[in-house]
């Protein structure tokens, strides 16, 4: 089937949580979420409650935390967003699948926040080749992180997909909560992550509401 150590890249803005009006902003905190294989999830997360400080103060007198409730949406090849770890592993059947980082999240009553980052070796996606990692956010799949042989050919592919659209900050939407977005570079080269928005915002939104 055809499917077709990351430095931290810049921060860019918060992406809404779901409780906030729709339309006013999207995506931009991919990066901010793994920022690298050689870092834990726990630093990541320490950077983006930095960026989402000023959000918290706003978001948290307004609304409180719901978690995403939205339906799967697209990823990478035939993956699709909030499958189980079982789920992905089935559809991908990959040559191998390393679990690279584990964080269990809190245990003192507040909601899970937990993620699970998997390398499941090289793949094809879109004629590129390159190595694919699996982030889980509370045991569902919430991104993947491609690193593709030619980075820059293969984002304009994405950007070339059927209903695909630039949003600010350099994101590709191509519908739904599917969010396509340029990281910085690896050891291995620029990474592209493929995200579900809704996800994300749900993590923004525990962030403002717990961290």
């Amino acid at each position: 089937m055809q499917l077709t150590k990351l430095r931290a890249a810049p921060v860019r803005q918060a992406e809404v949580p779901p409780c906030a009006p729709a339309g006013q902003r999207d995506g931009g905190t991919a990066s901010q979420l793994i920022r690298g294989v050689g870092q834990t999830v726990a630093k990541s997360i320490m950077a983006r409650i930095a960026g989402l400080a000023l959000l918290s103060i706003a978001f948290t007198a307004v609304c409180g935390y719901r978690p995403c409730g939205g339906p799967p949406t697209r990823l990478l090849g035939s993956l699709v967003s909030q499958a189980t770890p079982e789920q992905a592993k089935s559809t991908l059947r990959p040559g191998q699948w390393v679990v690279e980082r584990e964080e269990p999240g809190p245990t003192d009553g507040r909601p899970p926040f937990a993620f699970k980052t998997v390398d499941v070796g090289e793949i094809v996606d879109l004629g590129h080749r390159g190595r694919l990692r699996l982030v889980f956010y509370n045991g569902r799949l919430a991104s993947a992180l491609f690193t593709p042989d030619d980075a820059s050919a293969y984002f304009a592919q994405v950007q070339g997909l059927e209903g695909a659209a630039m949003l600010p900050g350099g994101i590709v939407s191509l519908g739904s909560a599917t969010r396509v977005t340029r990281l910085g570079l690896s050891s291995e080269g620029p990474v592209i992550e493929w995200y579900d928005a809704c996800l994300r915002a749900d993590q923004d939104a525990w962030i403002a509401r717990y961290a």
